[in-house]
């Protein structure tokens, strides 16, 4: 049993946004200040998305891994 794409697995869903997490590097080495930052691609599909970005598509950020910490308890509180 395949799908019609040739595959076992079915087809992934377009999504209107991927968010791909990249490149860890440390960060201020010797100094007190060292720490891991990753960079934050974010790719919108402007005809899924129902919000506009002013014809933006891509959008790459640095973030702190002490970063995700804030964005995992702010979602365990909301959700």
């Amino acid at each position: 049993l395949t799908s019609d794409n040739g595959s076992f697995f079915p087809p992934k869903p377009r999504l209107a946004l991927e968010t791909r997490v990249l490149d860890p590097r440390v960060v201020g080495a010797g100094t007190n200040d060292k720490h891991v930052e990753y960079q934050v691609d974010t790719i919108v599909d402007s005809n899924l998305a129902q919000v506009s970005f002013d014809g933006h598509t891509r959008f790459s950020v640095f973030r702190r891994f002490s970063d995700f910490y804030w964005l995992r308890d702010t979602l365990e509180q909301k959700y």
